[in-house]
């Protein structure tokens, strides 16, 4: 008899009681934020076209775009007499150190 109620709770603790998945709280649309790089001149499309492209498949609202403001940066490590320059390109996708050439 013990055995069986041993038995018998842990068939109920491996019970598993399950529910149905339910669309409450799943986001759409209008909770979507889209960020993406503002083109720095009339070549630099990428980051405008992908972000137009959620706007159109998945119907996001033009208010829920942000555009970053993300130049092109050169940053100097070092004094004058002998400079370390570190290049961040965006639109190039590359980092490129002056040690490097």
């Amino acid at each position: 008899m013990k055995n069986i109620l041993l038995l018998g709770f842990l068939l109920l603790l491996c019970f598993n009681i399950t529910e149905a998945q339910t669309n409450a709280g799943i986001p759409d649309a209008s909770t979507v934020l889209v960020v993406y790089r503002e083109p720095v001149d009339e070549g630099d499309t990428l980051s405008q076209s992908i972000a137009n492209y959620y706007k159109n498949a998945r119907g996001i609202p033009a208010i829920n775009f942000v555009p970053l403001q993300l130049p092109r940066r050169e940053i100097n490590v070092g004094d004058w007499s002998d400079p370390h320059v570190v290049k961040l390109g965006y639109s190039d996708e590359y980092i490129q150190d002056s040690t490097w050439a």
